[in-house]
This record gives structure tokens, C-alpha cells and sequence, in this order.
């Protein structure tokens, strides 16, 4: 997934600044709503990725 995030969130960056240069409030609403979107995403999947995590064993003897 962060494979589709990071050129999404270079679209939308870009986009915003088009959109700040040609005046259009209405579309850098829209790109920063984008971004924002994005930005909770890659907080999840980095979360995700924390979860599931394994652990190195801990090694111990059996009774």
C-alpha cells in the first residue's frame, strides 16, 4: 500500500500548488481533503505494520 501512497500523496502536493497558483479555492479544498485522506492511511498501514511485527523468540528451556 505505501507503494500507492507516496505517488498519490506527489499528485496531490503537486495539484495544491497548481490549484493555489490558478486561484481556484474550491479545488485546493478538494486536494488538501486528498491529502488528508492520505495522511491517515499511511498512519494506519505504518500502525499495521507495527502490529504485526514478530517478535525475535525468546528461547527457554521445558520442564
Amino acid at each position: 500500500m505505501n507503494n500507492s501512497i507516496a505517488p498519490i500523496s506527489t499528485m496531490c502536493h503537486s495539484g495544491r500548488l497548481i490549484s493555489k497558483r490558478l486561484g481556484e479555492p474550491k479545488l485546493d479544498r478538494v486536494f488538501n481533503s486528498i491529502t488528508g485522506r492520505i495522511n491517515h492511511l499511511s498512519e494506519f498501514v505504518n500502525g499495521y505494520a507495527r502490529f504485526t511485527k514478530l517478535h525475535k523468540p525468546v528461547k527457554k528451556m521445558l520442564i
